[in-house]
């Protein structure tokens, strides 16, 4: 399937990084009928490069019709058309 806007809502701004287009980053939750592979491909967020900024956060709920899958990710780039996801670990910084 496709990204549907209809399921993607955002839930908090968490605060400007910088000025200008992109400087706000959200925290936003997305519910998708489609498998986590779909997702998780490139190009899949492209239609929502507006909303996305770079550093993003997005917890997916996917496969409704199946056993339900939680993820989450984070906006790792956006070109103000193409946007790349990255499953969201945590690591030591």
């Amino acid at each position: 399937m496709a990204f549907d806007a209809t399921g993607l809502k955002r839930l908090e701004s968490r605060g400007a990084v910088g000025t200008g287009t992109d400087s706000v980053v959200g925290h936003f939750a997305y519910d998708t009928a489609d498998a986590a592979a779909t997702v998780e491909a490139g190009n899949y967020f492209n239609a929502a490069a507006a909303l996305l900024a770079k550093g993003s956060t997005i917890v997916a709920s996917m496969v409704r019709s199946g056993t339900p899958v939680l993820k989450s990710y984070i906006v790792t780039a956006n070109t103000g058309t193409v946007v790349t996801v990255a499953l969201a670990t945590t690591t030591a910084g």
